[in-house]
C-alpha cells in the first residue's frame, strides 16, 4: 500500500514497515511552525466488500459515507475517543482497520468514499503546533493497517493489545465488576445524608456493594448547571466523615463525584483562577491545566477529601472539556505549554498521589474519555448519559467492551418510571447485560414485582459474571447495533437476543438464552437433544421445553425471560 505524506512546512521522515505497522520518524524545525502547520498521511483503498464502518464513540449510523461529508472527520486526543477506524462487510468481517500510535496528542482522521474512483479516501492529519508548544521537533508516528479477513471484534481487540504495548493498564479491584448504585437519575441534586443512607440500606439488601454519590453534595442550589462547582465543600453533608463511615458500616464502598475542569462563576475560588481558564460553559469556566497552580489545586482537593473522609473512589467527570476552544496561546506562566501534555500530567499525578494515600482507591471515567491513555488512569469506564435509552446503552456498552479489553465497562445508570411494567424494567437491564450494571431508581418506591425482578437479575449477573464480563464476546450484526450478543466459554455460553426472530444457536452442553425483546418467543437452532427450563423476568418458572432432535424450534419464552438449555448426555450401549 502506498501512503503519501504532505505538509505545509518543510519536514523530513524515515519509514520502516513491519507486518501491519508503518513507522514514521518525523522531524521539522519549530521556527517554521504556525497554528496551521500539519503533516497529512493519505492513501486509497478499493471499495471491495466494504459496507460499514466502526470507530470508538460513533453514533447509531454505521454506514460508510462520502469523503465530503462532515461526519467523515473524527478527532481524538488524550481525553476524547480513540484513534481507530474499522471498515467491514455484512458478515462482520474485517476489511480495513486503521489505528495510530499517537493517542495523547490531537489527531484528525478523515475516511470517506471517493465517488469518482470508487475507493475509500483515507486521511490522517497531525497538527504540529502541539509539539512546538512542548518544545519537541521530532516524533515517531505509527500507522497500523490490518486488511486480514477476521471477525471485526478480533481486529479491534488486536489494536487494543497493540496500544497496550505503549502503556500500563490500571488494574481495577474485583468489586469494580459488581453492580453499583448511582444517585444521579434517582435523585439528581436532591440529596442529603438521610436520603443517601436510606437508599444505601436498600441497595445493601440487594447485594450491592458500592454506591456513587453524584452532583449535589457540594451545593445547596438544586437548579442544575455548574455555577457552584469548584470549591468542593460538602454543604449538604455537614459531617461527611461520619456519614461515609455509616455507609461503610453497611458494607458499601463510597465513590464521590467531581466535575474536574469546572470552576463555577459563583464559586468562592473563581476570582483566584478566573485568569487561568480556557472558556465558559453552563455557568462555569473550564480550568486550564497548563498552569501548575491549577493542577495542584485540583489534585490537592482530591487528596484532602480522600484523607479527611476516607472515600473509596472518585467519579471524575467532564475530562473531555479540557479543550482550547478559544485558542489561548501558551505563556511564560505555564509550566506545561501543550494542553494534551498538561492533561496527561494532571491525570498521571492524580492517580499517583491518590494511590499513595489509599492504594485501593478507584477512579471512574465516562464516555468520551475512554481512549488508550485513559486506561492508565481509570479503573472503570461508564457509558455516556442515555437515560431510559436501552438501545443506546446496549450498543455503547458493547462497543466499549470490544475496545477496552479487561477494563471494566459500566452501563449508563438504569432508570424507569415507577409504574413501568416489570418486563420493560427488566429489558433495561438485559440491554446492558454485558456491562457492569449501575442501578439508579428509588428502591423503596419500587413495586413488589419490580423488587422481585431486581433481586432475580442482580443474582443472575453475579452468578453468570464469568460469561457476561470475563469471556470473549461474540457479536452479531454490528451494523444493526448488535441483534445478538454472546459470552462464550468452553462448555457453556450465554446468548442475549435483542430483535424478534433472530435465530440463536444452541451448541454447548449448557446454553442460557435471554429474551431481550417484547416478543414472547425465541427462535433457536439446537445441535442435538436438550431439556430446557423457562423462567419469566422475575425468575419464576414459566414452563419447560424439550428438543428431541437437532433442528430449529420456536419456543415460548416470555419477554425479558430466560431459557436454560442443557444437552442430553448420550447413553452408551
Amino acid at each position: 500500500m502506498q501512503i503519501s505524506l504532505e505538509s505545509n512546512i518543510p519536514y523530513s521522515h524515515n519509514l520502516s514497515i513491519n507486518n501491519h505497522v508503518y513507522s514514521y520518524t518525523l522531524s521539522w524545525n519549530n521556527k517554521n511552525v504556525t497554528k496551521d502547520s500539519r503533516i497529512t498521511f493519505s492513501w486509497e483503498t478499493p471499495l471491495k466488500d466494504i459496507f460499514y464502518r466502526w470507530y470508538p464513540g460513533m453514533k447509531d449510523s454505521r454506514g460508510i459515507i462520502a469523503d465530503w461529508d462532515e461526519d467523515a472527520l473524527t478527532e481524538s486526543f488524550i481525553a476524547t475517543n480513540a484513534p481507530m477506524i474499522c471498515f467491514y462487510n455484512q458478515k462482520g468481517e474485517n476489511k480495513h482497520t486503521v489505528a495510530i500510535s499517537e493517542f495523547k496528542k490531537l489527531t484528525y482522521m478523515n475516511f470517506g468514499v471517493n465517488e469518482k474512483a470508487a475507493t475509500l479516501h483515507c486521511h490522517i492529519t497531525l497538527p504540529l503546533l502541539q509539539f512546538a508548544n512542548a518544545g519537541t521537533t521530532e516524533t515517531i508516528f505509527q500507522i497500523r493497517i490490518d486488511e486480514v479477513p477476521k471477525p471485526l471484534e478480533t481486529a479491534i481487540d488486536e489494536v487494543s493489545q497493540w496500544w497496550e504495548s505503549f502503556l500500563t493498564v490500571a488494574k481495577a479491584p474485583e468489586y469494580a465488576s459488581d453492580t453499583f448504585y448511582s444517585f444521579w437519575y434517582s435523585y439528581h441534586q436532591d440529596i442529603n445524608p438521610e436520603v443517601v443512607e436510606r437508599e444505601c440500606r436498600a441497595a445493601q439488601a440487594l447485594g450491592i456493594k458500592a454506591v456513587i454519590v453524584d452532583d449535589g453534595w457540594q451545593t445547596i442550589d438544586n437548579n442544575g448547571g455548574y455555577a457552584f462547582c469548584g470549591d468542593w465543600k460538602p454543604l449538604k453533608f455537614p459531617d461527611m466523615k461520619e456519614h461515609v463511615a455509616r455507609v461503610h458500616a453497611m458494607g458499601l464502598k463510597y465513590i464521590l463525584w467531581y466535575s474536574v475542569p469546572f470552576l463555577g462563576l459563583k464559586a468562592e475560588s473563581y476570582p483566584i483562577f478566573k485568569d487561568k481558564t480556557l472558556f465558559e460553559t453552563r455557568g462555569a469556566a473550564v480550568l486550564d491545566p497548563r498552569y501548575k497552580e491549577v493542577r495542584e489545586y485540583l489534585i490537592g482537593t482530591y487528596e484532602t477529601a480522600l484523607r479527611e473522609w476516607d472515600l473509596d473512589g472518585f467519579k471524575l467527570d467532564f475530562i473531555d472539556e479540557f479543550v482550547n476552544e478559544n485558542n489561548i496561546h501558551a505563556n511564560d506562566s505555564m509550566d506545561i505549554k501543550d494542553l494534551s501534555d498538561a492533561v496527561f500530567t494532571l491525570m498521571t499525578d492524580i492517580r499517583t498521589r491518590l494511590k499513595k494515600i489509599k492504594e485501593s482507591v478507584v477512579i471512574e471515567f465516562r464516555q468520551t474519555y475512554i481512549g488508550p491513555a485513559m486506561r492508565s488512569y481509570g479503573d472503570f469506564f461508564r457509558v455516556g448519559d442515555c437515560p431510559n435509552d436501552l438501545m443506546k446503552n446496549r450498543w455503547n456498552s458493547v462497543d466499549l467492551r470490544l475496545l477496552c479489553r479487561n477494563t471494566p465497562i459500566h452501563s449508563d445508570m438504569l432508570m424507569w418510571h415507577r409504574e413501568e411494567t416489570v418486563e420493560n424494567c427488566a429489558l433495561q437491564i438485559i440491554n446492558a447485560l454485558f456491562s457492569v450494571l449501575q442501578i439508579s431508581v428509588k428502591l423503596e418506591e419500587q413495586t413488589q414485582e419490580q423488587k422481585k425482578m431486581l433481586y432475580f437479575w442482580l443474582d443472575f449477573v453475579k452468578e453468570n459474571k464469568p460469561l457476561l464480563l470475563h469471556s470473549p464476546l461474540k457479536v452479531h450484526d454490528m451494523q444493526c447495533l448488535y441483534t445478538l450478543v454472546e459470552g462464550v466459554g468452553a462448555e457453556e455460553k450465554l446468548s442475549a437476543v435483542f430483535v424478534p426472530d433472530k435465530c440463536v444457536t444452541v451448541d454447548k452442553p449448557k446454553v442460557i438464552l435471554v429474551n431481550g425483546t417484547q416478543n414472547d418467543t425465541i427462535l433457536a437452532e439446537f445441535d442435538g437433544q436438550y431439556t430446557c427450563e423457562i423462567l419469566d423476568c422475575m425468575g419464576e418458572k414459566f414452563g419447560s421445553f424439550e428438543a428431541k432432535s437437532a433442528g430449529i424450534f420456536r419456543i415460548p419464552v416470555p419477554s425479558a425471560g430466560i431459557m436454560v438449555a442443557k444437552k442430553e448426555k448420550k447413553i452408551k450401549e
